[in-house]
């Protein structure tokens, strides 16, 4: 997968826009083709099928195998649907439909699959893109607010910045993938998880529960990760252990108890896949992951992960190496200056070094904020995500490594929204009023 990281020239109709959205876009003409972009483009067609959501055509046996293809008449447990709505949702909005093109064959070469009208036409293909850049633009907000809850405004900035510029985004965001779909929902839910906190109540706990929810229907890790949400609020039904770890009421805990219920009735609603038989369809998705893990680990022996001390060494490679934004800020300083950034700047581990100094720093503020803080739940939460990632990596592709982007950019914004709120309290007592004034009284009492 090639990285589009370097020096952007800006296209005509988009210098004019600010911010994360008109960074992205303006690499969106010029990001390479990925087959798996004429997947994903074709799936927009799912939105159109709920015109009929109890037809064939939800389900496998609504397909034959024309071309031979192994998983062509497995097409329906290949991906859970809402990263095919949105991105459906997207080229309405911009005046496309959603007859785009036919089911790319990946056992057979470009070539081929163009001969036989598999290859998205070029405006259906960039106004997908630019689906995702808007969930990507979206996604940096969001990190932005998370941030200035866990450390204020210039640490939310920081974290909205980081996420939304980081080098693995730009390069996930500006093909049509539906990477960008889970990890705007991943934020979502963090986000929703502090409002809940903040004021715990049945609304707020059923959008926890909705949000978490639309995740799965993206990709299935969100639905596992509302488990362990469910397993506290259980642990926390017992009136010693929440006497001792949280103030929530008996009744607020249900809540709690209820978000993994919610988001699972949410995934199923979402799918009309499902809605057959849900526990049976739902095991089919997980074992066609797992053969397509397999295949693509025998197809590409390079790519395969054999543990999680491998999984580590490579994220290490990816997150550190080939993609970071000290890198990046090191190429920008000398497309500037003119001049090469020192050494010690445009080294591989500064993202990382800080991302790890930031979740000990957060281990260290969980002690201050309480377990059940809203600031507590979401650092767990975006950082069980990364775990989670890490251990199922079966194989290694840049773009399932997208969800760390998020522990990155909310440790470093943390770690930066610290330090300048430390950095602003100790200037305050040495120079503002309440320093001028105690040395003014020194000076009076002196001799």
């Amino acid at each position: 997968m090639g990285r589009q990281t370097g020096g952007h020239r800006r296209r005509a109709g988009t210098a004019h826009r600010p911010g994360t959205f008109a960074h992205l876009e303006r690499s969106v003409e010029r990001t390479p083709f990925h087959r798996d972009e004429a997947r994903w483009v074709r799936r927009v067609y799912y939105l159109g099928l709920w015109r009929d959501p109890l037809g064939p055509r939800w389900q496998d046996e609504g397909y034959a195998a024309t071309y031979g293809s192994w998983d062509e008449f497995r097409r329906m447990r290949d991906q859970p649907p809402m990263a095919s709505y949105l991105l459906g949702l997207g080229l309405l909005v911009q005046g496309r439909d959603l007859d785009v093109n036919g089911f790319w064959n990946m056992e057979r070469d470009e070539a081929w699959n163009v001969a036989r009208g598999h290859m998205p036409g070029r405006a259906d293909l960039l106004a997908a893109r630019r689906a995702n850049v808007a969930l990507a633009a979206l996604t940096a907000g969001i990190m932005y607010v998370v941030g200035s809850r866990l450390s204020g405004t210039f640490g939310g900035l920081i974290t909205g910045l980081v996420q939304g510029f980081h080098p693995l985004v730009l390069d996930t965001a500006t093909r049509a993938w539906g990477d960008a779909s889970l990890v705007v929902f991943i934020a979502l839910a963090a986000l929703a998880l502090e409002a809940w906190v903040s004021r715990p109540n049945w609304a707020r706990a059923i959008l926890v529960g909705v949000v978490l929810g639309c995740g799965a229907a993206a990709k299935l890790s969100p639905l596992l990760l509302s488990v362990p949400l469910g397993v506290l609020g259980a642990v926390l039904l017992v009136p010693r252990v929440r006497y001792w770890v949280s103030r929530l009421t008996s009744g607020q805990t249900l809540q709690l108890v209820s978000m993994p219920v919610i988001a699972l009735a949410t995934f199923i609603a979402a799918s009309p896949y499902l809605w057959q038989n849900p526990f049976t369809h739902l095991i089919r998705m997980y074992h066609f992951r797992l053969d397509s893990f397999e295949s693509q680990g025998n197809a590409n022996p390079e790519a395969r992960v054999t543990g999680i001390g491998n999984a580590m060494e490579r994220v290490g490679g990816e997150l550190g190496t080939a993609a970071n934004v000290s890198g990046l800020l090191a190429s920008k300083f000398a497309d500037a200056t003119g001049a090469l950034s020192p050494a010690w700047f445009g080294g591989s581990s500064w993202d990382l070094a800080v991302t790890i100094a930031g979740l000990l720093l957060a281990c260290h503020l969980i002690g201050r904020w309480g377990l059940m803080s809203g600031n507590a739940l979401a650092v767990m939460f975006l950082t069980g995500q990364s775990v989670f990632v890490i251990m199922v990596m079966g194989v290694e592709y840049a773009r399932y490594l997208l969800p760390l982007t998020l522990t990155i950019s909310m440790a470093i914004g943390l770690v930066c929204g610290t330090v300048w709120r430390e950095v602003r309290e100790t200037c305050r007592g040495r120079f503002g009023t309440g320093g001028m004034i105690r040395s003014a009284v020194v000076r009076k009492g002196e001799p």
